[in-house]
């Protein structure tokens, strides 16, 4: 089922963020007054980072913008952190890691991020292709020969980390499964039978499924798993040591506890799920300090080209010529140079939102552990996105 928290249309998620992001500034309006929920003003904060140039009522702001966040999606537990400068210039945490045991949610608590997974897999992919090992305008079957869904040597690997593939997405319960699968390969097995939902580059159709395929290539450019080389790749260079696959019934140190929203505005501990069929588009844990890590590497070149982020950030098109919103791994503007660029994962037991002003050289990350199920905040018309517009200049 999809989440209220989550817009209709892709060309609709950077301002639906905006407004997420500014809620704060709306707050005092009686009808977008928050609902009750398990973050109340008793919960605890955690803190994390702040640097001495930044006044401290920016800091105070801040975190009142957090506690609104977290009750207006009644958060058990939040993390919120902030780049700028090419630095980590706050970071944050509201309410309970595990409510049961009064465990604070802190900047270093694991939540599942789940489709902020995708743009962690683009720069992997990236890699690949920075290092001559990868060709993004191949088709798949290049390097995965058993795919056999469709006709032809089916999607590039280009089209399939732009949603173009044409593969499908979740059915039902698939979303619940707790099976777990022995390899990636393995996992294929979940779709690989199922006709194509369009011909490749046809039109825009959102698939973790695409990723799942994607991941697969990437295996066989590598030469490894797809867990090792995101490890070795892209989390170890960028310091991200935090950020591990979701593996279920593994003891993970600082792993938040999951929860889903019960029909009165509560919450149960969730399902057990095993992600071992999408790490690439939805099976990671990370905290918000690790991802805005990862935002910062994406705002200068170094670990990726300006080649490399030029791609990742221009709109894909359909073979018809009309722009779909994104680009590899990320959500953009679907005409023009880019201002910013953001994801985000909504998924049984947790959220995360990862959100980059290119222009004013702004990281925001954040993460729960629930699914949020709120309706998107109504602010008219959405204004700039309140915590990179408070970081923007980290000096009085």
């Amino acid at each position: 089922m999809r989440s209220r928290f989550l817009p209709r249309s892709p060309f609709a998620i950077v301002p639906a963020l905006a407004a997420l992001l500014s809620l704060a500034a709306a707050c005092t309006s009686a009808r977008r007054a928050p609902a009750a929920g398990p973050t109340t003003a008793a919960s605890p904060r955690c803190a994390g980072v702040t640097v001495a140039e930044v006044p401290a009522e920016r800091y105070e702001r801040a975190r009142e913008m957090a506690d609104e966040f977290a009750r207006a999606f009644r958060l058990p537990g939040a993390a919120f952190a902030v780049g700028a400068e090419g630095r980590i210039v706050w970071s944050h945490g509201v309410g309970w890691a595990d409510v049961r045991a009064r465990r604070p949610a802190c900047p270093g608590t694991r939540f599942r991020i789940g489709s902020v997974s995708k743009p962690l897999t683009a720069a992997g992919l990236m890699r690949l292709v920075q290092a001559g090992r990868l060709d993004l305008d191949a088709p798949v079957r290049r390097y995965v020969p058993s795919w056999a869904a469709g006709e032809g040597d089916g999607p590039t690997l280009r089209q399939l980390a732009g949603h173009l593939g044409g593969i499908r997405h979740y059915r039902g319960d698939e979303e619940m499964s707790a099976r777990r699968w022995g390899s990636v390969r393995e996992s294929l097995a979940l779709f690989d039978a199922d006709p194509p939902v369009a011909p490749p580059g046809e039109r825009f159709h959102y698939s973790t499924y695409g990723y799942t395929l994607l991941s697969a290539a990437m295996e066989a450019a590598a030469g490894m798993e797809f867990t090792r080389w995101m490890r070795d790749s892209v989390f170890q260079p960028l310091g991200m040591t935090r950020t591990v696959p979701d593996s279920a019934g593994g003891r993970v140190p600082d792993r938040a506890a999951f929860y889903e929203a019960t029909a009165s505005g509560g919450i149960v501990p969730a399902r057990p799920v095993d992600s071992s069929y999408k790490w690439a588009g939805g099976g990671y844990l990370s905290t918000v300090e690790d991802l805005a890590r990862f935002g910062l590497a994406h705002l200068r070149t170094g670990f990726l080209s300006a080649e490399s982020l030029e791609q990742l950030f221009r709109s894909q098109r359909t073979v018809d010529g009309r722009p779909t919103g994104y680009g590899i791994g990320w959500y953009v503007p679907p005409e023009g140079r880019p201002a910013v660029a953001m994801h985000q994962g909504a998924l049984l037991g947790g959220g995360a939102m990862l959100y980059i002003d290119r222009e004013r050289g702004v990281v925001v990350a954040i993460a729960m552990n629930v699914k949020p199920d709120a309706p998107v905040p109504d602010t008219n018309p959405p204004p700039p996105p309140a915590f990179a517009q408070l970081f923007a200049h980290t000096g009085p």
